[in-house]
C-alpha cells in the first residue's frame, strides 16, 4: 500500500474533521485539503487532485455530499468513500447509485478506516486496469476495421471517412478562395481505381509469405510517388484506391497516372530473378462521375475493366462511352 496515498476529506463537522485528519495521517496518508460544502469540495479537489475522497453524506448547503459526489464525477475519476452516521434508506440508495468505492460508518475504528480505504483504492486500480485493457482491444479493434493487416493502409471502409474530410475541407477552401478567379481555384477531386489483376499469379508461383512482402514493397513503391496528403487504400484483393487533393484541370491526375505507372512496373529482384507487376489504372473525378466515394469508385473501375481489353500498364479516365481516351504508356517505359 502505497501511504503517500494523497486524500480530500468533505466534512462539515470541524471536530470530525480535524479527528479524521490526524488519524489520516497516523496511517500516513497525506491530507491534502478539507472542505464544508459542495462548491468548496469541487473547487479544492480540482486543484488539489487527490487520488481518494472521503465524502460526509450530510454536509452544510442544499446538496449533500451525495450530490457533490455525482458532480464530481463528471469532472474527475476519483475514488469516493462515504462517511455516515445515520441515513435512511432511500438515502442510501440514492448514494449506492453513484457507485461509491466504500461506506464507512461513524464513528470508526482507525482500523476500519485503513482497511475501508485499502480495499477502496484497490478495487479502483483494478476498475481502472479493465478500463484501460478494454480501450487497448477497442482501440485494436477499431484499427482492424478500418486498416489493411498486411499493407497497414487504411481499407474501403476508412476511405469512406477520409474523402468525407477531404470533401469538408474542400468546400471550406472554395468559400475562402470565392474572390480569386475561378480558372484558378481546384474543382475537382480524382479517384484514382488500381488493378493489379495478376498479382494472384505471384503468389501462385512464389507463395504467400514472398507475395505479402512484395505486396509491401509494391506500396512503398507506390507512396514514393505521392504527396503527404494522398490517401493510398487497399481494397478487397490486390485492388487500392488513390486519392488526391482537389486539381484545377483532369491533366494533373493523368500527369500521375502516367508517373505512377512509369515508376511502378519496375521489376523486383528476387533471387536473381525478374518479378513484374504489372497494373492499370482508372480515374474518376469529383463531382464530374459521383458525390460519394462509392459511387466515384464504381466509375473508376469500370475505366479499368474496360483497360483489360487492351492489355497492362495503361490508365484511362471514365467516359459514358468507355471506349474513348484509352492510352497506352509501353512506349514510355
Amino acid at each position: 500500500m502505497n501511504k503517500a496515498t494523497k486524500v480530500f476529506i468533505v466534512e462539515d463537522e470541524i471536530i470530525a474533521a480535524e479527528s479524521l485528519t490526524i488519524d489520516l495521517q497516523k496511517l500516513g496518508y497525506q491530507v491534502v485539503g478539507r472542505a464544508n460544502t459542495k462548491e468548496k469540495a469541487i473547487a479544492k479537489i480540482k486543484e488539489t487532485e487527490p487520488n481518494l475522497v472521503l465524502m460526509d453524506i450530510k454536509i452544510k448547503g442544499e446538496e449533500d455530499g451525495i450530490n457533490t459526489a455525482q458532480t464530481l464525477q463528471n469532472i474527475a475519476s476519483i475514488p469516493v468513500i462515504y462517511l455516515t452516521a445515520y441515513a435512511d434508506s432511500e438515502t442510501l440508495k440514492r448514494a449506492t447509485k453513484t457507485s461509491p468505492y466504500g461506506y464507512l460508518v461513524k464513528p470508526y475504528k482507525i482500523d476500519d478506516l485503513n482497511s475501508t480505504i485499502n480495499i477502496a483504492l484497490q478495487k479502483y486500480q483494478e476498475i481502472q486496469e479493465t478500463k484501460k485493457q478494454l480501450n487497448q482491444y477497442q482501440e485494436k479493434l477499431n484499427y482492424a476495421t478500418k486498416y489493411d493487416d498486411v499493407t497497414k493502409l487504411p481499407n474501403q471502409l476508412s476511405l469512406v471517412e477520409n474523402f468525407n474530410a477531404i470533401l469538408e475541407v474542400f468546400y471550406q477552401q472554395l468559400i475562402y478562395d470565392s474572390e480569386l478567379e475561378k480558372n484558378n481555384i481546384p474543382q475537382i477531386i480524382p479517384v484514382f481505381y488500381l488493378n493489379f489483376n495478376s498479382f494472384h499469379l505471384i503468389r501462385d508461383q512464389f507463395g504467400q509469405e514472398l507475395g505479402n512482402m512484395l505486396l509491401k514493397a509494391l506500396v512503398k513503391r507506390l507512396q514514393a510517388n505521392l504527396s503527404e496528403d494522398a490517401i493510398l487504400a487497399r481494397l478487397q484483393g490486390d485492388d487500392f484506391a488513390l486519392i488526391i487533393p482537389p486539381i484545377i484541370s483532369k491533366q494533373e491526375a493523368i500527369d500521375l497516372a502516367k508517373k505512377i505507372l512509369k515508376n511502378g512496373t519496375h521489376p523486383f529482384i528476387y533471387k536473381e530473378q525478374e518479378i513484374y507487376i504489372n497494373f492499370n489504372i482508372g480515374i474518376s473525378f469529383y463531382p464530374l462521375q459521383g458525390e460519394n466515394i462509392d459511387q466515384l469508385l464504381y466509375k473508376a473501375k469500370q475505366a479499368v475493366q474496360e483497360l483489360s481489353k487492351f492489355g497492362e500498364n495503361q490508365y484511362q479516365t471514365y467516359s459514358p462511352t468507355l471506349h474513348q481516351g484509352v492510352a497506352s504508356l509501353r512506349d514510355d517505359l
